[in-house]
């Protein structure tokens, strides 16, 4: 009797056991899979950082992995690499990529790959702060499995950076996103409920905006700098890792315009780098030898555009088929890697006539530029800069100029310069639009940013008859106080193209006075 108690017993626990695990598994899989629906667009977008890091799985065995930030998908064009060398490549990264990151995408691409070639763009060294940067984080934490690694990931991003944010956050990242309803009814959300899709670019975005630079100063020779203590720290488990991996890794810092102070750190990089026996790579250093052409083929002052891209993928492709035997899988029949290409060529080409076509404009509005400081009928200007390729700032006392015609008040109106009868004028337009005008809130004082890409800041102030336009930190006022100080810029190629005041003359007209 007592066997049978003790038989019974047993298979009670049995089942309540067997009952639990059950229950754990299903309700793990639930929370793994809500937890995958929700990430999205609160600190990724669902076709841009987090396909990027996933996409990788749906691939082919791929020949090279490409791990870094936008410095790394930005540049290098899988399909491109295919159609002139014959290799697979895939970009594996995110933006505003951390350094800490790094070492658990390469770990994330080992799980799903056994590529011939590691390479691992470094400029997130060189940029190395102490303040945390959250999402920067959370671009690779918020779209890496659920698992040790990106435990490990958090933890020792949370090590060495200041963050603000709570840890648990960071943890179980669906307490963060479960706000995001929006995903219930998203294909797209839905496709990556497993956290796997294939991304049609193989990780690369294709950028098709235009922004003229100088060619920069390279640094070819110099002092080195010591690296940050915790960048060091994390470069050097990098490389033990890939060291004791035995992993073929090529290091490199994609063109961009660059400080002194970075330029000193990648030299302290290349020969820790070196002295593991991997290849350093500065490509800062091969403009020449790239035809990189800095007035066509950046998008920004950190990124190339799809026509610097093409240069970047052409000369560094060269350069890994000659130093590492990448093999040419052409004849190999259809891979699918064809198929794609075509695809992308076409989206390429279209993308690459736009850009030549805001390149041609961006010109074209230079030429505009030159005619300004030769005009002084405020009609023919007024035609001129109403036009997106020039922002005109403008501060004074307007009612001085209260009684000038008629006709040259319409003028001024046309430009955007409009209901100038104010002793405290402050106006900022582009084609014409209002991008500040203290007609209502009557501040004497704003700061915006102007340019093309919004990134130029400006000061426009007329408290106690400053009558300043700082732009970049530097004066182009006239700064006369009898009418209206206008600076026109040139977005594009972002310089002064003009500087005068508008006064009203002795015959009651308006004067244009540089």
């Amino acid at each position: 009797m007592n066997k049978l108690l003790e038989n019974q017993k047993f298979i009670f626990y049995l089942k309540r056991t067997a009952a639990t695990i059950c229950f754990l598994a299903v309700f793990l899989y639930v929370f793994t899979s809500v937890t995958y629906l929700f990430r999205g667009s609160l600190f990724n977008t669902f076709n841009d950082d987090r396909l990027n890091i996933v996409g990788i799985k749906e691939e082919e065995q791929l020949d090279m992995v490409y791990i870094g930030g936008s410095a790394a998908y930005c540049y290098w064009i899988p399909m491109q690499a295919w159609n002139d060398f014959g290799f697979t490549s895939y970009d594996l990264g995110s933006t505003s990529i951390q350094s800490e990151n790094i070492l658990y995408l390469v770990k994330h691409a080992l799980k799903y790959q056994k590529p011939e070639l590691f390479v691992i763009g470094v400029r997130s060294f060189a940029s190395y702060s102490s303040e945390g940067y959250e999402a920067g984080l959370r671009y690779t934490s918020d779209s890496l499995d659920l698992g040790w690694d990106r435990l490990e990931l958090i933890n020792t991003y949370y090590k060495r950076r200041r963050m603000h944010e709570n840890i648990n956050t960071v943890y179980v990242d669906i307490i963060k996103h479960h706000i995001k309803y929006d995903a219930l009814s998203s294909p797209e959300a839905w496709k990556l409920i497993d956290n796997s899709e294939e991304h049609p670019y193989k990780g690369y975005k294709l950028l098709d905006t235009h922004y003229y630079l100088e060619e920069p100063e390279r640094f070819e020779e110099g002092d080195k700098s010591q690296m940050h203590p915790e960048a060091e720290d994390t470069l050097y488990e990098l490389l033990d890792f890939c060291k004791e991996e035995d992993l073929n890794v090529l290091f490199v810092v994609s063109p961009y315009v660059m400080i002194r102070e970075e330029a000193e750190v990648y030299r302290t990089m290349d020969e820790i780098i070196t002295s593991y026996g991997f290849r350093f790579l500065d490509l800062n250093q091969c403009y020449e030898e790239m035809e990189l052409d800095f007035s066509r083929d950046f998008a920004d002052s950190g990124h190339v555009n799809v026509l610097g891209a093409e240069k970047y993928t052409k000369f560094l492709g060269s350069y890994l088929v000659e130093n590492y035997g990448l093999s040419d899988h052409r004849a190999e029949g259809d891979t699918g890697w064809n198929e794609t290409c075509v695809w992308f060529d076409d989206m390429e080409n279209e993308a690459k006539a736009s850009l030549k076509d805001s390149i041609a404009s961006a010109k074209e509005g230079d030429k505009i530029a030159e005619k300004l400081r030769g005009i002084e009928d405020l009609a023919v200007w007024s035609d001129l800069v109403k036009d997106s390729r020039f922002t005109v700032l403008a501060v004074g006392d307007g009612t001085t100029l209260a009684e000038i015609p008629y006709i040259e008040k319409k003028a001024l109106e046309a430009a955007g310069i409009a209901n100038i009868e104010d002793e405290n004028y402050i106006r900022a337009l582009c084609d014409a639009q209002i991008l500040y005008s203290n007609e209502n809130d009557h501040k004497t004082e704003r700061k915006i940013n102007i340019g093309a890409k919004e990134n130029v800041e400006c000061v426009l102030n007329n408290e106690e008859r400053a009558l300043s336009i700082m732009i970049d930190g530097e004066e182009y006022s006239r700064k006369r106080e009898d009418g209206i100080n206008v600076v026109v810029y040139e977005n594009d190629y972002r310089y002064v193209a003009d500087s005068f005041t508008i006064q009203r003359g002795a015959d009651g007209s308006a004067e244009l006075i540089r």
